[in-house]
């Protein structure tokens, strides 16, 4: 086979390479074993490889995403600013923005208690139309409700960070707890995943200047084209 173009894909492209994978994907589960699945799972390895592998990663710039004056100055939101620094094309959707329980480990980082009702906000991001993630955000309804964190869809110039500090809950700190695992049925459709990829889960906690948490987010990130990136000072 011929070398592929190192060249961003266009969306066209993108939607070819996802139909020939799921092909490939059907296929082989289809006839393990058989010739014609031995071929397809042989197309499907070169065009991830060729597509995928090789393309720049999209670095999540740990701390520097959340910089205030970055925010100021560009009015952009975590994600779009790490876009913009990637040359990518970004694009941003909320699916939703509800009442909700707190799942167990949330309610633990927030000091609530498991299935007290907080604000639920889904946002599912895509660089150049291809899906890179998703964040599910829980925030305290003492906090967020009456406004629009806990309604609005949209939140304008800054995004949700811009909106809390407005609430009186600038970003002190953070912490981010890491782990690789394999995503559900649903994640891997919704991702985009070809069989076998993993998904980064990044659980987010901000704490405002008085060491109290304020909101988390639980961010699953695909494996193969995201990446972390965090410069962290040594204490004494």
């Amino acid at each position: 086979m011929v070398a592929a173009p190192r060249l961003p894909l266009t969306p066209d492209q993108l939607k070819g390479l996802r139909e020939q994978l799921a092909r490939a994907a059907e296929t082989v589960a289809s006839a393990p074993g058989s010739a014609a699945a031995a071929q397809w799972a042989q197309l499907a390895s070169w065009l991830y490889d060729s597509f995928v592998r090789r393309r720049p990663r999209f670095v999540r710039l740990g701390s520097q995403r959340y910089s205030r004056s970055a925010r100021a100055q560009t009015g952009l939101t975590p994600f779009r600013l790490e876009a913009a620094r990637h040359g990518r094309q970004p694009r941003t959707e909320c699916r939703s923005v509800k009442r909700a329980p707190a799942p167990a480990a949330v309610a633990e980082r927030l000091g609530v208690k498991e299935d007290q009702a907080v604000i639920r906000r889904e946002n599912w991001y895509f660089t150049d139309s291809e899906p890179m993630q998703a964040g599910i955000t829980y925030i305290p309804l003492e906090i967020a409700d009456m406004s629009d964190v806990a309604s609005a869809q949209r939140l304008g110039a800054g995004g949700l960070y811009r909106r809390l500090e407005d609430l009186g809950y600038p970003m002190h700190h953070m912490r981010e707890e890491v782990h690789a695992r394999m995503p559900s049925p649903e994640e891997a459709a919704a991702l985009c995943l070809p069989p076998g990829v993993p998904v980064l889960d990044v659980l987010h906690t901000s704490y405002d200047s008085h060491e109290r948490p304020f909101e988390v987010t639980r961010f699953v990130v695909r494996a193969d084209l995201g990446a972390l990136d965090y410069e962290i000072s040594i204490e004494d």
